[in-house]
């Protein structure tokens, strides 16, 4: 586990701006003191096994695994708190100032810099950049943890909820277009459903093809197979009417200007 600063670069409103030192969390206070009152949680399933019990609450649960985190300072990063990796280089986090669930990932200095941008644009749709600092030498870009359930995972026969999702998703990657910026890592995996089922993009890439990609995506959702990766399908599956191969043909050819116009082509279905 990378062990992290003792000085955050949380606030900065440039990349060569100097880090200033914090101490966002803090041993005894309220919430660490009560959770280890808790009873030991143990295994994930011991977890399990103490909430359907009644035992133990989700909320306590989850202030139980942070204040443990918490205890071992290699754990702390900038404002965060590092309780579990998610995938790669990026750790589930606890965000001490916002006291909600963030996901840090640990990137070279060139892609930080190349995220600060994106980091000022906001948008419903958008899973927000909230911090970008140094560990140690170690880079990070801190972003919003969208629970949910990704498009790769969502069931597909619900067709006018699967096109509302590419809608909503290319909406929000139009917002990124009109500052010149690209998302770069549009997937069925970086789109995620949240709770109320509204459509948020998450993560980001050094792709430059997003309109295609969000066309790949809304072809996959609804035939069940890849899009092609060399441009249009020789043949269209029966089951995409007319209007949706016309804006399919537009999006994997790339003659959208940007993607907030195959949002509004979407919305017209």
């Amino acid at each position: 586990m990378p062990r992290p600063p003792p000085r955050s670069c949380s606030g900065r409103t440039s990349p060569t701006a100097a880090c200033s030192s914090t101490s966002a969390w803090r041993p005894g206070n309220r919430s660490t003191t009560a959770s280890r009152r808790l009873p030991a949680t143990g295994s994930p399933s011991r977890r399990r096994l103490l909430i359907d019990r009644g035992v133990i609450t989700r909320g306590q649960l989850a202030g139980s695994v942070i204040a443990s985190a918490a205890e071992d300072p290699d754990n702390r990063v900038g404002r965060h708190i590092l309780v579990g990796k998610l995938r790669g280089d990026t750790w589930k986090a606890w965000d001490t100032e916002r006291r909600d669930w963030a996901e840090v990932t640990f990137v070279g200095h060139e892609e930080q810099i190349r995220l600060w941008p994106r980091a000022a644009v906001s948008h419903p749709g958008l899973a927000r950049i909230l911090e970008l600092g140094s560990a140690e030498g170690r880079t990070f870009v801190a972003s919003e943890h969208i629970p949910g359930v990704t498009l790769a995972a969502t069931p597909r026969d619900d067709r006018g909820l699967l096109v509302a999702a590419i809608r909503d998703a290319a909406a929000a990657v139009g917002a990124l277009h009109q500052r010149k910026l690209t998302h770069g890592g549009i997937s069925l995996e970086t789109i995620v459903l949240d709770a109320s089922g509204s459509a948020r993009v998450t993560g980001w890439g050094s792709g430059d093809r997003d309109v295609p990609a969000l066309g790949a995506a809304l072809y996959e959702l609804l035939t069940d197979r890849p899009a092609p990766k060399d441009g249009l399908p020789k043949s269209w599956p029966k089951r995409l009417n007319e209007d949706l191969r016309a804006v399919l043909t537009k999006a994997l050819s790339s003659a959208y200007a940007d993607a907030g116009d195959l949002a509004n082509d979407l919305a017209r279905l």
